[in-house]
């Protein structure tokens, strides 16, 4: 692991922050009552949540990085997701996070270190060799929008009733959408989101009949080229961890495209009720 600057990770950590206030204040009210999302801000961080048991979509992001974190704030995460009926949720500590009493408190109030995702960053000035690929690869707005929802659901494992949260935010400010196309068939998607020096990559996903066919390195150098364009310094992006085990081949297309591993984000979880 890289030697960590600590304003490349609040910067990355607050393109993330933005993303997910954008992503979950463009689902629609009636959408997001149907699938029990919400989302609330914290002590300069904020909490997501939905009624699907993934911790993806019950989490606390970016406390103890504008301002420290408190047991107040934990224990209003904990009210919160119980009120919400959720039956876990995480809280992501970022390095650097204060005070130093953060990860003790969370010990006491139940939360074990359940895993941990990854940061990826890449400087833009950097040049790089574009990848080839047989697809046809440009953005795509609210046509595709059903069809994007669709495969990254399929791609995740998510129930199905999730890809109508992703669709709605095809189309909306701030977001940029990239496909690539098997004639006139979308194939394999991926977004962008830019709010800051820092462009925030995200929803890489690709029909299991397409893989292996350099979609998604694609996606990345279209991405990079965007971001640079649209005045970014950084682009960064979160993903689970690689491990011989379960290798993550979305980490390994990174890398290839010149991200490095900039630092791991410990997921505290705590359960709430029994499954």
């Amino acid at each position: 692991m890289a030697v960590i600057s600590q304003p490349l990770v609040r910067d990355c950590e607050a393109a993330e922050l933005a993303t997910l206030r954008a992503w979950h204040g463009a689902i629609p009210a009636p959408l997001a009552g149907d699938l029990g999302v919400g989302h609330l801000d914290l002590g300069g961080g904020v909490m997501v949540r939905a009624a699907a048991d993934v911790l993806a979509f019950n989490r606390v992001l970016g406390l103890g990085m504008a301002q420290p974190a408190t047991e107040r704030d934990l224990d209003e995460a904990i009210a919160y997701f119980d009120h919400a009926g959720a039956r876990r949720f995480m809280v992501q500590v970022a390095p650097g996070a204060t005070p130093a009493e953060f990860v003790p408190w969370l010990e006491a109030r139940g939360f074990y270190r359940h895993n941990h995702w990854m940061r990826l960053a890449r400087d833009l000035a950097a040049p790089f060799d574009p990848p080839r690929t047989d697809l046809r690869v440009t953005t795509f707005g609210a046509a595709h929008a059903e069809t994007f929802g669709r495969i990254v659901q399929e791609a995740y494992g998510y129930a199905a009733e999730l890809a109508r949260m992703n669709a709605s935010l095809v189309g909306r400010p701030g977001w940029r959408f990239f496909g690539a196309f098997d004639g006139d068939t979308l194939v394999s998607v991926s977004a962008l989101h830019l709010d800051g020096p820092t462009a925030w990559f995200g929803f890489g996903s690709t029909r299991a009949s397409h893989r292996g066919r350099g979609a998604q390195s694609a996606l990345i150098a279209a991405r990079l080229d965007a971001a640079r364009a649209a005045g970014c310094r950084w682009a960064s992006v979160e993903s689970a961890a690689d491990t011989p085990e379960k290798p993550n081949s979305s980490a390994h297309n990174l890398r290839r495209l010149g991200f490095r591993d900039l630092y791991e984000r410990p997921n505290w979880v705590k359960v709430l009720r029994e499954g």
